[in-house]
C-alpha cells in the first residue's frame, strides 16, 4: 500500500513548470500514505531530456526489507509505480520465474513489472487480483498508462497542465499544490459541489476542482505524444434474473470463494488484524480469518451515545469468536470528546470534501490502531452493496410485492402526515426514511436511478443554486445495467456510493494513519460470483443478506439474524453542541450554493427538533470547513 505521484510530457516540461515538477520532494506530500520510504525516478529520452517522473511513498506490507519502488521490469522496457496490493502475487511470481524472468525484488509491484516482460499490458492487468492504482511507463513507445482497480478501492487523480504535461497523484493535495505553485487557476467545480450536497460524496470523473479529474473504477488512461485515451478494462457484472438455481449450491460456492479471498488477504510480511463491528459482514470476515489463522487480533469501536452503541453486540461477537477461534479483541469507546478531537484532525487533513459523518469515528478507529503499531487489517466493506443490506433495498422488495395494488398518489397523500412525525436524532430511523421517501418522486415521474440516488441523500436538487450536469454520471452507470429494480439498484450503488463514498472514506481515514485495509468482499471474483446469485437468496421476506447470514452455521442465530446498526456518528446532537457558531455562519458562507433562506430554515428546524436535518447540515458544514482551508485561486 502506498501513494503514487508522477508526470509525463514527451516534448519536455515547459520552463514555467520545471521548478515545481522537478522537486525531489514531490512524493513527500504523500508520506502519511507511505511512511516506510519515498522514492522518485526521473526518466529521460535519447537526448537526455526529462520526459517522465514516477514517485512512490511506500507502506511496506510485502517485501518489507526488499520492496523498493518505482521499479523496472527485468527486460528494462517498463517502469511501474503502484498504490495497492496484488493478492495473487505469489502465484504470479512463480509464473514469472517459470517463464525465465526473475522479479528484481520481493514486492508485488516487481511482479507486475516482471509480467510485462513476457505478457501484453492488457493481459497483465487482466491477471491482477487486488486493489491498485498503477502508473506504468513504456520506455519503448514512450507512453504512460494509468489504471484504477475494478472496485475503485484506490483513488487516482489526474490533470493536464497548459503545456499538455500529464500529472497524477493518489491524493488531490499534490495536484492542488502544483497548481498553486505555478499560479494556475483553481476554481471550484459546481457540479462536484452539487453531488457533495445531494449525495455526500464526489464521484469520478469529477473532483472538487475544475480541470482536475479522477479515474473511474476499472478505468485506464493512456497518454502518448499526441493524445490521451480513456477506457474501461473490465465489464461490470450484471445481477442475474435467473431464479431456478439451488441455494445450497450458491452457499457452498460462496463459502469457498470468500474463504479463498480472505486467505489471500492474510498474506503479508507484517501482522494482519481485522475490523469487527456488531454486524454480520465484519463478523463473517473475522470468523473466516480465525479459521485460517487462529489467535488473530480484532479491533472494534463502540459509539458511546444513546441509540448508537453496539457494545452488547460487539461483546457477543468477541466472546463467540474467542471461544471458537481464540481471536483476541480490543475495543475503544468513541465519546463526544473523541468526536471533537477527531473532527478537527479530519478538517485539517482532507484535501477533498466528503460528507459521510461516519468518517469521524472511522478516523478515530484507525488512529487507535496506529498507536498499537499495526499496519494492515481486513474489513467487511462491500457486503451491503453485494447482498442488499441497506433498508432501501428492503423497501424496494416490499414495493415490488405491493405493485399489484393501486398506489396512485400514495406518497403525495402521506407526505403532510409523515412530515408531522417527531424527529428522531438516533441515527438512521424508520421515521427519517419514511419522510425522505415521501419527498422523493412523489409524482412518480423520476426514473429509477434518480430516485435511488436521492432516497438516502442529503439536499434535494431543487434546494440548491447550481445543479447543471448533476445527473450525467448516474445516468451513465444506470445505462450499463439491465436487471430488475433491485438488481439495478445494487449495480448503481456499487459504482457510485460504494466506490466513491464508502471506499473513499476508508481510504482517506486509513491511509492518513499509514494503515492498509483489505476487503475480501471487494475481490472481483467475489463480485462476479455474487452477481450470479439470485436476488431472492439475498433479500426476501425473512430479511436481507440471507445467504450471507447462513454462510457460517457455527454462528449463533442471534448473530446471524441481527439487524444492521450502521456506523454513523450522533452528529444530529453533537454537531449542534460543537459547531453551533459555525452553523450560524453557513447561510452567508454558502449562499452561492444554497439560498440563505433555505439554510436558515433548515438550521432552525433542526435546532427546534421538528426535523432531523443531520445529512443536510453535515454536508453543508463539511463543504464550508473545506472551503475555508482551500480557497479558490482565480
Amino acid at each position: 500500500m502506498c501513494g503514487i505521484v508522477g508526470w509525463y510530457n514527451p516534448q519536455g516540461i515547459s520552463e514555467s513548470y520545471r521548478k515545481t515538477l522537478y522537486r525531489k520532494t514531490l512524493t513527500a506530500q504523500l508520506k502519511h500514505r507511505g511512511p516506510s520510504d519515498q522514492q522518485q525516478i526521473t526518466l529521460t529520452n535519447d537526448d537526455n531530456l526529462p520526459i517522465a517522473m514516477l514517485g512512490t511513498a511506500r507502506l511496506a506490507i510485502v517485501g518489507v526489507n526488499d520492496g523498493a519502488q518505482p521499479i523496472a521490469s527485468p527486460c528494462g522496457r517498463w517502469w511501474v509505480s503502484m498504490n495497492g496490493e496484488i493478492y495473487n502475487h505469489p502465484s504470479l511470481r512463480r509464473e514469472c520465474i517459470g517463464n525465465g524472468f526473475e522479479p528484481l525484488n520481493q514486492s508485488d509491484t516487481s511482479v507486475v513489472a516482471t509480467l510485462l516482460s513476457f505478457l501484453p499490458l492488457a493481459k497483465v492487468i487482466e491477471r491482477l487480483r487486488g486493489m491498485f492504482a498503477l502508473a506504468i511507463y513504456d520506455t519503448l513507445s514512450q507512453e504512460v498508462h494509468l489504471f484504477r482497480d475494478r472496485g475503485g478501492q484506490k483513488p487516482l487523480y489526474w490533470m493536464h497542465l497548459p503545456d499538455q504535461t500529464l500529472v497524477w497523484s493518489s491524493e488531490l493535495r499534490v495536484l492542488e499544490d502544483i497548481r498553486r505553485q505555478t499560479t494556475l487557476r483553481l476554481a471550484y467545480n459546481p457540479t462536484a459541489i452539487a453531488h457533495l450536497l445531494c449525495f455526500e460524496y464526489i464521484p469520478a470523473p469529477l473532483s472538487i476542482w475544475q480541470d482536475v479529474h479522477k479515474l473511474q473504477p476499472a478505468e485506464s488512461l493512456t497518454q502518448n505524444s499526441n493524445q490521451h485515451h480513456l477506457q474501461h478494462f473490465w465489464t461490470f457484472p450484471q445481477q442475474t434474473l435467473d431464479r431456478s438455481s439451488s441455494r445450497l449450491h450458491w452457499e457452498k460456492s460462496l463459502y469457498l470463494a470468500l474463504r479463498s479471498a480472505t486467505q489471500l488477504r492474510l498474506q503479508a510480511d507484517v501482522e494482519v488484524g481485522t475490523l469487527l463491528s456488531g454486524g454480520i459482514d465484519s463478523t463473517t470476515i473475522t470468523a473466516l480469518a480465525g479459521e485460517i489463522h487462529p489467535n488473530i487480533h480484532s479491533f472494534s469501536v463502540n459509539i458511546d451515545a444513546d441509540g448508537f452503541t453496539e457494545n452488547a453486540m460487539i461483546n457477543q461477537n468477541q466472546q463467540h469468536l474467542q471461544t471458537i477461534h481464540q481471536i483476541r479483541s480490543t475495543t475503544w469507546n468513541f465519546t463526544q470528546t473523541d468526536f471533537t478531537t477527531a473532527l478537527e484532525q479530519v478538517w485539517s487533513h482532507l484535501d477533498e470534501p466528503l460528507a459521510d459523518s461516519s468518517l469521524i469515528v472511522t478516523w478515530f478507529l484507525f488512529s487507535q490502531i496506529q498507536q498499537l503499531g499495526l499496519k494492515c487489517v481486513l474489513s467487511g466493506d462491500g457486503a451491503d452493496e453485494l447482498f442488499a443490506g441497506y433498508p432501501t433495498y428492503t423497501a424496494l422488495h416490499w414495493m415490488q410485492k405491493w405493485a399489484r395494488f393501486p398506489r396512485v398518489g400514495l406518497r403525495a397523500l402521506l407526505a403532510p402526515l409523515v412530515q408531522r412525525i417527531p424527529a428522531n436524532p438516533k441515527g438512521v430511523s424508520w421515521e427519517e426514511m419514511l419522510k425522505r421517501w415521501t419527498m422523493v418522486n412523489n409524482t412518480r415521474t423520476l426514473p429509477w436511478w434518480k430516485e435511488q440516488q436521492l432516497w438516502m441523500g442529503a439536499w434535494m436538487p431543487d434546494e440548491l443554486q447550481h445543479t447543471d450536469n448533476l445527473w450525467e454520471i448516474a445516468s451513465f452507470w444506470a445505462s450499463q445495467t439491465h436487471s430488475d429494480r433491485i438488481g439495478n439498484a445494487l449495480f448503481l450503488d456499487q459504482r457510485m456510493y460504494l466506490a466513491e463514498g464508502v471506499l473513499s472514506k476508508v481510504d482517506r481515514a486509513s491511509m492518513a494513519h499509514g494503515i492498509e485495509v483489505r476487503s475480501p468482499f471487494m475481490d472481483h471474483k467475489i463480485v462476479e460470483l455474487v452477481s450470479q446469485i439470485p436476488v431472492h437468496f439475498k433479500l426476501n421476506r425473512q430479511g436481507n443478506k440471507q445467504i450471507l447470514r447462513g454462510l457460517l452455521p457455527n454462528l449463533p442465530r442471534s448473530i446471524q439474524q441481527r439487524r444492521k446498526k450502521g456506523f454513523g456518528s450522533p452528529v444530529a446532537t453533537w454537531m449542534l453542541e460543537h459547531s453551533s457558531d459555525t452553523l450560524n455562519q453557513l447561510p452567508k458562507q454558502l449562499g452561492h450554493w444554497i439560498s440563505e433562506k433555505t439554510l436558515q430554515r433548515t438550521i432552525l428546524e433542526h435546532r427546534e427538533g421538528s426535523h432531523n436535518h443531520r445529512r443536510r447540515l453535515w454536508s453543508a458544514l463539511s463543504l464550508s470547513e473545506w472551503m475555508a482551508r482551500h480557497p479558490e485561486s482565480l
